[in-house]
């Protein structure tokens, strides 16, 4: 009697060190919004920064915590962008100018003087046709709607071109030209899932972006991994499911719905979950946590709540200022994509 006592009490130990170790990484979208927000506080400065240096990753680790509601760094943000890019104003590409653009109209700021440089501007002018990348096209098109800019022409050749680039497996690839190598030749989730992203508001209303879509979506579903998250090469990524997370609830389709469960019944929630570390950020390949990984996962989650809760999407950035200003934008916004997709379909 004493054995099967002791194998009893052995068992339901285990099964309670197992259920325990579970729920340390159950973490509520809320949960883990505020852990990653307060993570980045910690460990992003634009005070601290090299003042006459574009940083990556302070811009997005901005644009995501602004986009979550967070706006504390956003008036040092405003005077770091402003020398930065004063003093890089005569080096800079068109992947900069939509990430200063979109920071800038995330922290309610003014995209056309960013330290004396038209960053909304210089995306109109760019030469789209020259670029070798796909995600500085899609984030391109992605300003421009953030806040319904006018830009009829400049929409119409970024969305053939990404359109042009689809792969024959349905994704997109990082590369807007297959070069021979290898590695071009596919699509791949990160990419396809910012392609997604930025096709989201002609989605539905425009043929062929209807018809690219839905086959990138199927390229999509083909990727999920057992515990319901993305990645490539059948590893898991943090980074990867934050993309594809946020590109569903743009095209407002419910990410937890059954074509997107993993094989074991497994979301995208339930992978990103795991992929929070003790310190409270998002834990890269090596086990580190990262602030790439820890503003993309920021922004998967936000765009995931703000789904849920009925809001704006996360590129949708006409609530980005308040009062009237909301209001013009917003009305402007949604009178140019009614007239845009009625005119383009």
């Amino acid at each position: 009697m004493k054995k099967i006592t002791k194998l009893t009490a052995l068992v339901l130990a285990l099964i309670l060190t197992l259920s325990l170790g579970m729920q340390a990484f159950a973490y509520t979208p809320a949960q883990m919004s505020s852990s990653l927000e307060k993570w980045l506080l910690k460990n992003v400065d634009p005070a601290g920064a090299p003042q006459d240096e574009l940083d990556i990753y302070l811009d997005w680790s901005v644009f995501a915590l602004s986009r979550a509601g967070e706006s504390s760094l956003n008036q040092a943000y405003g005077a770091y962008a402003e020398k930065a890019a004063a003093a890089n104003a005569d080096d800079m590409d068109l992947s900069d100018y939509t990430r200063l653009a979109l920071t800038a109209i995330a922290a309610g700021q003014n995209p056309r003087n960013i330290g004396g440089v038209n960053a909304l501007d210089e995306i109109k002018k760019a030469n789209f046709k020259a670029e070798a990348f796909t995600a500085p096209l899609a984030y391109a098109l992605i300003t421009l709607d953030s806040r319904g800019y006018l830009a009829i022409t400049q929409r119409l050749q970024l969305i053939n071109i990404l359109l042009d680039s689809q792969r024959d497996n349905g994704g997109f690839n990082y590369a807007l030209k297959d070069d021979g190598s290898g590695f071009t030749t596919d699509g791949e989730v990160d990419t396809t899932a910012i392609v997604l992203q930025a096709l989201a508001p002609y989605y539905r209303y425009n043929e062929k972006v209807t018809e690219a879509v839905k086959e990138a979506l199927v390229f999509i579903r083909s990727e999920i991994l057992p515990d319901g998250g993305y990645g490539f090469y059948g590893m898991g990524s943090a980074e990867s499911t934050a993309q594809v997370l946020a590109a569903l609830c743009e095209l407002k389709i419910n990410p937890l719905s059954a074509p997107y469960l993993s094989s074991q019944g497994k979301n995208m929630l339930d992978a990103l979950s795991t992929y929070i570390n003790a310190d409270g950020g998002g834990r890269s390949y090596d086990g580190s946590s990262n602030v790439m990984t820890s503003y993309q996962m920021l922004v998967g989650v936000n765009a995931y709540e703000r789904y849920e809760n009925s809001e704006r999407t996360f590129n949708n950035m006409t609530d980005a200022t308040s009062g009237m200003d909301m209001i013009i934008a917003t009305i402007g916004r949604i009178i140019f994509h009614g007239i845009f997709n009625s005119v383009f379909k």
